[in-house]
C-alpha cells in the first residue's frame, strides 16, 4: 500500500509460471499492486538475463535509471545490474539457508534490507 500510495510503478518478474503466481497473489489479495507481470513461460530467458526487466521497462515505458529491481537472489542482482536498474537486495536472515549471501553482497547491490517492515536495517 505505502508504495503504490506513493505513485510507484510495481511490477513482477518472477521464473515461475502464471499458473502458480496468479492464485498466489489472489490468495494474499496482491495482484492489485503490479500493473505488470512477467513470469517463466512467456518467452522471454530467466533471470540472471535481463531479458525479462528490459521487457517490463518496455511495457511501463521506464527507463532502466530510475528504476528499482527487488530481489532476494543472486539471479535478481545480476539481472538487474546487467538491465540497468539499482539493485536492491532483500536478506532476511532465514534465507540464508537457500541462498550463497557472501556470493550475492560481492556483486555489491546499491541497497540490502533484512526486513521489508523495517528498510532502515541496511546490510551493505
Amino acid at each position: 500500500d505505502a508504495l503504490c500510495n506513493q505513485g510507484l510503478h510495481l511490477s513482477l518478474v518472477t521464473s515461475s509460471y502464471r499458473s502458480l503466481l496468479e492464485p498466489a497473489l489472489e490468495a494474499h489479495n496482491l495482484g492489485q499492486y503490479f500493473e505488470t507481470t512477467l513470469t517463466g513461460g512467456e518467452g522471454f530467458d530467466h533471470k540472471p538475463s535481463p531479458a525479462p526487466f528490459n521487457e517490463v521497462l518496455r511495457r511501463l515505458n521506464m527507463p532502466a535509471a530510475s528504476t528499482a529491481n527487488i530481489g532476494d537472489t543472486k539471479v535478481d542482482i545480476q539481472a538487474g545490474q546487467a538491465a540497468g536498474t539499482q539493485t536492491i537486495w532483500f536478506a532476511p536472515d532465514h534465507n540464508q539457508a537457500f541462498h550463497d549471501f557472501e556470493a550475492t553482497r560481492a556483486l555489491e547491490p546499491d541497497l540490502a534490507i533484512s526486513d521489508l517492515q523495517f528498510p532502515q536495517q541496511v546490510l551493505l
